[in-house]
């Protein structure tokens, strides 16, 4: 009976520091040098095409997943299953896939020698390389201690449903000009076919690189010209000089 007193004593103590301001702070702070940290290695990496980040990047990755992941066992002993079902589990979670996924690649990671070209090479380290990426997803966390990021992120999800009814709207928009634009163009492809002369083939040309090769590419070249991925003069220069 005593022991366990002590040990909910202790999980006592341990859960007053890891709830407190300062160690949630300080956890913020690390999230943020540790996601600084990510984009500066795979920019090393990038620019040298080293197979290997090197022993000074590895070393300040165990460190981080090494405090990452000592917190996850720490929230574990303190919670225990309710870790998994608590209010605010989903950033729970979030942590404890994380950091396995850290720990998986730093075990994949000793146990393949980085002189070892065809282990080097192969699919599993290939993969190791891209989980790098995924613990950047840590920063989502960022948003756990900030209450104007909730704030932001709360106002993101419930205009959401707008979001989507306006974005149908603009979909219906480009198709139905799609529509419109594409049988006018495929009407004068019938009367004007290819091969009658040099100024029908040009014609049909112009009229084909956005609007002569399908539905699909017609409500892509719309949204282009929408949203400034081409000229406006460019897509309608053709309709203008043969259409209308």
């Amino acid at each position: 009976a005593s022991r366990t007193q002590s040990m909910s004593q202790c999980r006592k103590i341990v859960k007053r520091v890891i709830t407190s301001t300062w160690f949630e702070c300080f956890a913020m702070v690390m999230i943020m040098l540790h996601s600084l940290f990510i984009g500066l290695q795979i920019n090393h990496l990038a620019v040298t095409l080293n197979p290997d980040a090197g022993i000074f990047w590895r070393s300040i990755d165990l460190g981080f997943g090494t405090f990452f992941g000592l917190e996850v066992c720490v929230r574990l002993y303190v919670y225990q299953l309710r870790f998994f079902t608590m209010h605010g589990c989903a950033w729970n979670i979030l942590d404890f896939v994380v950091s396995a996924l850290q720990m998986f690649e730093e075990i994949v990671a000793l146990t393949a020698s980085s002189s070892d070209l065809e282990m080097a090479q192969s699919g599993v380290m290939r993969v190791m390389r891209i989980l790098r990426g995924v613990k950047v997803m840590r920063l989502i966390r960022a948003v756990r201690y900030a209450d104007e990021l909730q704030l932001v992120v709360s106002c993101l999800l419930l205009s959401l449903r707008t979001f989507m009814w306006a974005l149908s709207l603009l979909v219906m928009t480009i198709y139905v000009m799609a529509i419109y634009v594409t049988q006018a163009v495929y009407v004068y492809r019938l009367e004007n076919p290819p091969g009658e002369s040099p100024a029908t083939d040009l014609a049909n040309e112009r009229l084909e690189e956005f609007w002569g090769r399908g539905l699909l590419i017609s409500m892509l070249s719309v949204f282009q010209a929408l949203t400034g991925g081409v000229d406006w003069g460019d897509v309608c220069a053709p309709l203008i000089d043969y259409i209308s």
